[in-house]
């Protein structure tokens, strides 16, 4: 619970100083949307997951819409 909070309170905290950063996991994704529609798709990242665990929602996404992971 209290991470979560620390976590928005940051996140709030990146937008009023940096306003144009971009996450690289968002890039990332950003990146995938373009070229993985219906295409097979090999992710051989580090890790158990596709992003982190703040994007299930893309990653889910990202996932539907290949032919093959």
């Amino acid at each position: 619970m209290l991470r979560k909070l620390l976590f928005r309170a940051y996140w709030k905290a990146e937008k009023t100083i940096t306003p144009g950063l971009t996450s690289s996991q968002v890039c990332y994704y950003q990146k995938l949307k373009a070229i993985v529609p219906g295409k097979d798709w090999l992710d051989l990242g580090c890790g158990h997951q596709v992003f982190a665990d703040w994007m299930t929602k893309e990653q889910s996404e990202v996932i539907a819409s290949s032919k093959r992971v």
